[in-house]
């Protein structure tokens, strides 16, 4: 989930506030950065492993992970690098695959139009992942 950011007032920020930027990170001097979320997106991946899949290499069934997990599918990154998909009209394309980095460009653009800013109008981007 990527979550875009920006200042509450864009007016002059207080002394005790002061915002710096450094070579490492954006830094608050004191006290709360002012800010609130402005858009929200998220991605992810296409591939999808069910349980009946599972089933296949190993020694579970469908029902024995969905009555104690919940689970039905999971949804996985596959890195394969470029490959050739041969579509129903005979014509050979070159798939690029997913990668944790086509997926947070996806999000940010999702919350880049949730929040209806440009990314240069964008102050803060908190990233968070789960695996």
């Amino acid at each position: 989930v990527i979550t875009a950011f920006a200042p509450i007032n864009h007016s002059t920020t207080p002394q005790h506030q002061k915002i710096t930027t450094t070579t490492t990170a954006l830094q608050a001097k004191g006290g709360k950065l002012s800010v609130r979320p402005i858009g929200v997106g998220s991605c992810a991946p296409t591939t999808i492993i069910t349980n009946n899949d599972m089933e296949s290499v190993h020694d579970t069934s469908d029902e024995w992970i969905r009555t104690r997990t919940g689970i039905e599918q999971r949804r996985v990154l596959i890195h394969e690098g470029t490959r050739p998909i041969l579509g129903l009209d005979g014509v050979t394309t070159t798939e690029t695959p997913e990668t944790l980095r086509t997926l947070g460009i996806e999000a940010a653009k999702n919350a880049l139009e949730m929040s209806g800013k440009s990314a240069s109008e964008i102050d803060l981007v908190i990233c968070a992942t789960s695996s």
